[in-house]
C-alpha cells in the first residue's frame, strides 16, 4: 500500500466515522473482537501442539525415518524457540527432499527471530532454490500433453525388460511403441 492509498483510506474512514459514528464504533468493536478471537485461537493451537509434543516425540523415536513425523517435531520445537527442531528438520529434508522448501523456510524464520541473520541466509537460499525447482518441475509437468510422443531411452535390452515388467504392474500405464 502506498502512502497516498493509505491517506485516502484514512480519509474515507474518518468521513465514515463522522457521518455514522455508531455504525463506525460497532465495526471497530467487531474487528477488535475478531482480533482477540484470532489471538485466542493461535494460543489454543499452540497449547494443543505442546500437548501433542510427547506423542510426536514417541512417534519419531519409534520410526526414526518417518519424514513427516520428523518435520512435525522440528516445526513444533521451533514454535517454542527450541533449536533442537533444526536437527529434526534437517533429518526430514534428508529423508524427503520435497520437505526442503518448507523446512528451510521455517528454519530461516526461526534463526531470523533469534537474531541469527547470518545463519538464516543459507536456509533462506535453500528454501528459495527449492521453491524455484518445484515451480520448474510443475511447469515441465504442465508442458506434457496426453498425445505427446515420448522417445524411449537408449537402454540395454535387459533394462527394457525390467522396465516393462515394472510398468506392467500398473494397469493405467498404456503400452506405447518401443520402436524408434
Amino acid at each position: 500500500m502506498t502512502h497516498d492509498e493509505y491517506a485516502a483510506l484514512v480519509s474515507r474512514l474518518e468521513a465514515m466515522a463522522a457521518a455514522k459514528p455508531t455504525s463506525y464504533r460497532l465495526r471497530v468493536g467487531a474487528l477488535a473482537v475478531l482480533g482477540y478471537a484470532y489471538a485466542l485461537g493461535i494460543m489454543l493451537l499452540l497449547a494443543l501442539s505442546l500437548a501433542a509434543l510427547p506423542l510426536v516425540k514417541a512417534l519419531v523415536e519409534g520410526n526414526a525415518d518417518h519424514a513427516s513425523g520428523l518435520y512435525m517435531l522440528g516445526r513444533m520445537l521451533l514454535a517454542v524457540n527450541d533449536d533442537a527442531g533444526i536437527a529434526y528438520l534437517e533429518r526430514a529434508m534428508h529423508i524427503d527432499p520435497s520437505a526442503a522448501g518448507p523446512a528451510s523456510s521455517l528454519t530461516a524464520a526461526h534463526l531470523q527471530r533469534a537474531g541469527r541473520s547470518q545463519e538464516s541466509i543459507a536456509y533462506r537460499t535453500r528454501s528459495e532454490a527449492s521453491v524455484a525447482d518445484e515451480a520448474a518441475a510443475q511447469a515441465e509437468r504442465r508442458s506434457i500433453a496426453k498425445h505427446d510422443q515420448l522417445a524411449t531411452a537408449d537402454l540395454e535390452e535387459p533394462a527394457h525388460v525390467r522396465l516393462r515388467e515394472q510398468l506392467a504392474q500398473y494397469p493405467k500405464a498404456s503400452h506405447g511403441s518401443d520402436e524408434r
